[in-house]
């Protein structure tokens, strides 16, 4: 059998030392995949294509069993090819001296028989029943077949994670889009709380009109970008439950474990990509093929038993044949040879392709784990500008009823407050999804 070896290999196995939380704890999401995969047509597709898989196997294994079959003949003939018997003149001469002798005619005289080849009037009727005793093709395609069935499930469980996955990444972006949405309801409700308090200043002849007009403006400025956000959470939501099969308008549930930052303390072993294990499949197939062709000069023995019944007429004539047939390929111009060939070739370049994808996937988890440190990284700066913008939006707001400030400044103080807010919900869903991301490259999402 093949065997591949990488000095990688211990890599996939790693522990995760960032939060396990996405599987080792039963969420909506979790629950929200586990629908996915009752009802995508895609895994529906690949669950027939199983079960044709178990079928072909199950017809495999019965390859040995014996088989019977019920076949009858039966002829008519005229003219064509026939045969002299002389049988007059070998036996008359004889019964003529046998009469003699006797002094009697009890030996009558016989005329010469011209006997038709083809049989006229025949009939052939009769049950073969054919038994293989030794068959060394039987066993390797039973074999194959069953690989072949394994490879089917390790399809459907590589679908399985993919779904999860793409499943994952649009729940971030539907939250993120929903957040936004809060954030900028939020701005507007700042907005409205500052017009409040100037137009109480303008009636009081303590305010300009202007600084009014600059509210409204600024204030649709942010509900359009309210409504942007809007129209991006019914998107996201729509491509959700796109994956589930479910209306596109169906509400989203919001899972409150993911309002939050994960944390880094809960473990979780990486799995063996189903990629992997689609190419070691792959090796055992050759392998298997490769047996089965270097077994070419194999002899194949066989049994065989008529029981049936012949003649003319459509007279009884039972008869029993029992036969043992055996095969020994001697010779076929070296293709055995040259199959061979191609079948170590093949695994070679599966070989190669194995240790390809494992570099992949060392690179991609190395890289994952780069960018979701860097991504915590971004979400804690986010965290300080927030407090350092809501600190200055409110030293701002006093000031400016002081008349320490100018309205501009309110108005940039809220702007830097708003983006701060943005910017870390979109850094914090960001490390969801690369969890997401590392989870999917180390394959430790349990697939069931």
């Amino acid at each position: 059998m093949l065997t591949l070896k990488h000095p990688i290999t211990s890599a996939l196995m790693l522990v995760l030392t960032i939060s396990g939380t996405l599987s080792a704890q039963k969420t909506a999401l979790d629950s929200y995949i586990r629908e996915a995969w009752e009802t995508n047509p895609g895994l529906n597709q690949q669950r027939f294509q199983r079960q044709k898989a178990d079928i072909a196997l199950e017809e495999a294994r019965r390859l040995n069993y014996p088989t019977a079959t019920l076949g009858a003949s039966y002829s008519l003939a005229a003219g064509g090819r026939s045969i002299d018997l002389p049988i007059g003149d070998l036996l008359n001469p004889v019964y003529s001296t046998l009469n003699e002798i006797t002094g009697t005619n009890q030996f009558p005289m016989l005329d010469n028989v011209k006997e038709q080849l083809a049989p006229n009037n025949f009939y052939d009727a009769k049950v073969r029943v054919t038994q293989p005793i030794y068959n060394r093709d039987i066993y390797y395609n039973r074999q194959i077949k069953k690989e072949m069935a394994d490879l089917q499930g390790i399809g459907i469980n590589q679908s399985k994670r993919q779904l999860a996955h793409n499943i994952k990444i649009a729940y971030f972006q539907y939250l993120q889009a929903a957040e936004a949405v809060g954030i900028y309801k939020n701005a507007l409700s700042l907005l409205e709380e500052s017009r409040r308090v100037n137009q109480s200043l303008v009636n009081n002849g303590a305010g300009l009109p202007g600084v009014l007009v600059r509210i409204d403006g600024e204030t649709s400025a942010v509900q359009a970008q309210m409504d942007q956000a809007q129209v991006q959470a019914k998107n996201a939501a729509a491509y959700f439950n796109f994956l589930l099969k479910k209306d596109y308008a169906d509400p989203v549930i919001i899972d409150s474990l993911f309002l939050a930052l994960p944390e880094r303390t809960l473990q979780t072993s990486a799995g063996l990509r189903e990629e992997l294990q689609q190419l070691e499949s792959a090796a055992r197939i050759n392998n298997l093929v490769l047996a089965q062709q270097e077994a070419f000069a194999t002899p194949r023995v066989g049994a065989q038993l008529d029981l049936g019944t012949q003649g003319f007429n459509f007279e009884w004539g039972g008869y029993t044949l029992l036969g043992v047939s055996v095969e020994v390929p001697l010779y076929a111009g070296k293709r055995n040879l040259l199959k061979i060939q191609q079948t170590k070739l093949e695994l070679n370049a599966i070989q190669s392709q194995k240790e390809q994808v494992m570099d992949q996937i060392a690179l991609q988890s190395a890289v994952n784990r780069n960018t979701l440190e860097s991504q915590f990284s971004a979400y804690n700066s986010y965290s300080d500008q927030i407090r350092s913008a809501r600190r200055y939006y409110n030293d701002t707001q006093r000031r400016y009823r002081e008349g320490q400030a100018g309205f501009i400044e309110v108005l940039d103080a809220r702007t830097q407050l708003t983006n701060a807010e943005l910017q870390r919900s979109i850094a914090r869903y960001k490390v969801w999804a690369q969890l997401a991301e590392i989870e999917y490259a180390d394959a430790a999402y349990p697939i069931d």
